[in-house]
């Protein structure tokens, strides 16, 4: 399917007249069929109030669409040649590259890491890290981008705590820590 731009009246509460528009474009008989359509909304709250409305207006009756938040949407757009890492094993590879950091390296990234022992902390600093990676993944950019940007400011400390995410970046093996 073609992309159809369509500009909604910023007057108006858009939610409800997207609703409107989907149920009166892709009628199938008594129901609405947006199964063939993935809908991107800026977080969850959208999407359930979005499906809310459309339960609402259709009666239930209608085939729902795709819906996505902005993170989820760059997986949608290419076929991987290997299956992601799910969030914990990301975390945990993450926190395995945090923990054999030197420790001149770590403190650029925090003022007092975890113990060694501290299993839990390592593996919050792990998910952390693996969200921002994937965050700025999102964007089409990497630690490597921030890198560039803050090198331009010239600020020591963040010029060493991204590049110390960066060859973090690069010890992560690719199907565990990159898209």
């Amino acid at each position: 399917m073609p992309i159809l731009r369509k500009f909604f009246d910023w007057n108006e509460p858009l939610l409800p007249q997207i609703v409107d528009w989907l149920c009166g474009t892709f009628p199938s008989g008594r129901h609405v069929d947006l199964s063939d359509l993935i809908l991107v909304f800026p977080g969850g709250l959208a999407g359930r109030n979005f499906s809310r409305l459309l339960t609402s207006s259709t009666g239930g009756r209608n085939d729902p669409p795709e819906i996505l938040t902005p993170e989820q949407l760059p997986e949608r757009l290419y076929t991987p040649q290997k299956p992601f890492a799910n969030e914990l094993t990301q975390g945990l590879a993450w926190a395995s590259v945090l923990r054999n950091l030197p420790a001149t390296s770590l403190r650029s990234l925090m003022h007092r890491p975890p113990d060694d022992d501290d299993f839990q902390r390592w593996l919050q600093l792990g998910r952390l890290i693996a969200r921002q990676h994937t965050e700025l993944a999102a964007d089409g950019l990497d630690f490597a981008d921030v890198l560039a940007t803050v090198a331009f400011f010239k600020s020591p400390q963040e010029i060493e705590r991204w590049t110390t995410l960066q060859r973090g970046a690069i010890s992560v093996p690719a199907e565990v820590g990159r898209a």
